[in-house]
C-alpha cells in the first residue's frame, strides 16, 4: 500500500560531459518507429518480465541515433562501480546530507521517518511542481489540454560539470598544456606556473588562459586566490584520504540548477582587474562555471520528490520488481504528474536523477511525449479508453503492490529529452548550437481511482527516474555576504573595495558573490 506524503531533498555532485552538438530536433523516434519499438519491448516483457525489468532503457542522441547503454562516453560511473554498488553508495553519501522545508517542517534524508520511495513520505508531486496547488491529476484533463507532449520554449544550457579530479573551477581548460587526466598532474601544473606570476609577467593571451576561479580572484583583488585555493582543496582532501579522486565527482548539481535558472551568457566580456593594472576576459564558459559554483554552494529554496536507498543490491520478486520499499524510487504516478504539470503547464524544467539508470544524473528536462498502451494486451493503443484495464479483469503481476483505492490501470510509454553536459571551450559566443541533448524512454503503468485520478503505478524497468528536484521559481542563489557589497560597480573600472571584501568573504564559503556574477552576466548579454 502506497500513498502520497511529504517530499525530501537531493543535492548531487556527479555528472559527465560529451562534445557539443545541437539540441534541436524531433523526438528520438517517428510514429511508426516508436510504435514498432514499444510493441517489441512489450512483447518481450510479456514473455520474460524478470529479464526485461533489468534491461537498461533506450537512449538516443539529437539525431535519433540509438546510444548503446554500454557506450563508455555515456557512463557516469565505471562498470565495476555500477556492478559492485559503489556508485549507489557514493550517491547516497551525498544525498544523506540534504534537507528541505516542507509544510513548515525541515525534512532530511538522514531522518528515518517517512523516507519510503514509493508514493509515500517523499513523493508528493504537488510539493515539487510550480502549479502544485492546482495540480492536474487525471489523464483525461492532461489530454484535453494537449499535454501528451510538451517542449520548453527556452531550453536550459549545456555546460561542464567541473570535475574535482581536474581542479573544478581551478582547471585551466583553455590552456593546451594543462594536463587533464589526473588531479596531481593538474595541481602541479598550476603550482609551477602560479596565476599571480602569469598576471604580473605573462602576455594578455596567457592571462586569458587562466582558470575561471583564477580570473575571478584577480577580478575581486584577492591576493590569496581564496576561491581557487578552495577548488583545489576539494581534491587535495579527497586525494589525501583515499589516494584517488573519482572521475564522476564535480559540480553537476550546480550546473543543472544554473542551466535552468541563469540566462545563457551570450558573449565574452573584458573587465578591469581588481588592482586596475590589467583587464580580464571572461568567456561564456567562465561565466557558466561561476554560475555552477554559485548554484552548487549558494543558498536558495529547493523542491524535491523521491526517496533514499541505502541498499546496493535491492531484493526483487520473481518478476524482477524491486521489493525494497525505500529503493522503489519515485513512483510512476509522481513522475507522470510531475513532468506533465511542470513542463506542460508551468512551462519550466525539472531536474532528473536516477539511481539505477546510471546514464542519467542531474539533467534538466526540456521535453517529453507519450502514448498509451494496454497492460492486458501489451500493445500500444490510440486512446485512454482503449488503454484502461479494470484491475478486476487484469492478470496482474503487480497485484500485491497496488493501492487499495486503485480500480484500473493505463499503460504509458514516454520519451523524455534532457540537456547533458559539454566539455568547456573558450568560445567568444554561446548559443543553442553548443548544447547537447539526450532522449530516454520509460515504460510504466498508472493506477486510477474511481474518479479517474492518477494515484500510483508500476515501472516496467528497474532503471527509471529516482529523484526529481527543482529550484523554486524566481529563486536567486546567493551568499551570506551580498549585503556587504555597497553601492554599484562599473565593470570598466576596478571593483569598489566593499565589493572586493564581500567577494573574498563569499569565496571562503566556496562560491562567487552573486552580485558580481550577475553584473558579469548582464554585461555578457
Amino acid at each position: 500500500m502506497r500513498n502520497f506524503t511529504a517530499p525530501v531533498v537531493i543535492l548531487l555532485y556527479l555528472c559527465s560531459v560529451l562534445s557539443p552538438m545541437s539540441a534541436q530536433g524531433a523526438p528520438a523516434s517517428d510514429g511508426s518507429r516508436f510504435e514498432a519499438e514499444v510493441n517489441e519491448f512489450l512483447r518481450r516483457w510479456s514473455q520474460d518480465p524478470a529479464r526485461m525489468m533489468n534491461e537498461a532503457p533506450s537512449h538516443w542522441n539529437a539525431e535519433g541515433e540509438r546510444i548503446p547503454p554500454e557506450d563508455p562516453r555515456e557512463l557516469r560511473f565505471p562498470p565495476e562501480a555500477i556492478k559492485s554498488g559503489a556508485a549507489l553508495a557514493a550517491r547516497d553519501r551525498i544525498r544523506a546530507r540534504s534537507c528541505m522545508v516542507w509544510l513548515g517542517k525541515t525534512k532530511c534524508l538522514d531522518d528515518r521517518v517517512g523516507i519510503r520511495a514509493g508514493i509515500s513520505g517523499s513523493d508528493l508531486p504537488e510539493a515539487l511542481v510550480d502549479n502544485g496547488t492546482r495540480l492536474v491529476r487525471t489523464l483525461e484533463e492532461l489530454e484535453r489540454r494537449g499535454l501528451q507532449s510538451a517542449w520548453l520554449s527556452a531550453n536550459p544550457w549545456s555546460g561542464d560539470y567541473w570535475p574535482t579530479f581536474k581542479g573544478r573551477l581551478g582547471a585551466r581548460y583553455g590552456d593546451a598544456g594543462f594536463p587533464g587526466y589526473d588531479w596531481t598532474s593538474a595541481y602541479n601544473y598550476v603550482q609551477q606556473l602560479p596565476a599571480s606570476w602569469v598576471y604580473r609577467n605573462a602576455s594578455s593571451a596567457s592571462v586569458d588562459l587562466l582558470a575561471p576561479s583564477e580570473k575571478y580572484d584577480l577580478l575581486v583583488g584577492d591576493p590569496d586566490f581564496t576561491l581557487t585555493q578552495g577548488e583545489w582543496q576539494e581534491g587535495a582532501q579527497k586525494y589525501a584520504n583515499d589516494g584517488l579522486i573519482e572521475t564522476w565527482a564535480g559540480l553537476c548539481d550546480g550546473w543543472a540548477a544554473a542551466a535552468m535558472m541563469v540566462p545563457r551568457p551570450a558573449s565574452a566580456i573584458r573587465v578591469s582587474a581588481g588592482d586596475g593594472d590589467r583587464s580580464l576576459v571572461f568567456y561564456p564558459t567562465d561565466l557558466k562555471a561561476l554560475a555552477s559554483a554559485l548554484w552548487a554552494n549558494g543558498k536558495f529554496e529547493r523542491r524535491f520528490a523521491g526517496g533514499r536507498c541505502e541498499v546496493t543490491q535491492p531484493r526483487t520478486d520473481g518478476y524482477g520488481r524491486i521489493i525494497s520499499e525505500e529503493c522503489f524510487d519515485t513512483n510512476p504516478a509522481t513522475w507522470h504528474l510531475a513532468v506533465t504539470n511542470q513542463l506542460g503547464i508551468s512551462g519550466r524544467s525539472l531536474i532528473l536523477d536516477s539511481t539505477y539508470d546510471f546514464q542519467v544524473w542531474n539533467q534538466p528536462v526540456v521535453g517529453y511525449t507519450y502514448r498509451y498502451f494496454n497492460p492486458q494486451s501489451m500493445y500500444l493503443v490510440s486512446s485512454i479508453e482503449q488503454a484502461r484495464v479494470p484491475l478486476s479483469r487484469l492478470a496482474d503481476r503487480f497485484s500485491s503492490y497496488r493501492s487499495p483505492e486503485a480500480v484500473a490501470v493505463v499503460g504509458i510509454a514516454m520519451d523524455v529529452s534532457y540537456m547533458i553536459g559539454t566539455a568547456p571551450v573558450q568560445a567568444n559566443r554561446d548559443s543553442e548550437a553548443y548544447d547537447y541533448l539526450r532522449t530516454v524512454r520509460y515504460l510504466y503503468d498508472l493506477e486510477l481511482n474511481r474518479t479517474g485520478e492518477v494515484i500510483g503505478g508500476e515501472w516496467y524497468q528497474n532503471a527509471h527516474p529516482d529523484f526529481l528536484w527543482v529550484p523554486a521559481p524566481g529563486e536567486r542563489a546567493s551568499s551570506y555576504h551580498e549585503d556587504l557589497a555597497i553601492g554599484s560597480w562599473d565593470p570598466s573600472r576596478p571593483m569598489p573595495s566593499s565589493w572586493q571584501s564581500a567577494a573574498r568573504g563569499a569565496s571562503g564559503s566556496g562560491l562567487p558573490l552573486a552580485k558580481v556574477l550577475e553584473a558579469l552576466l548582464r554585461l555578457s548579454r
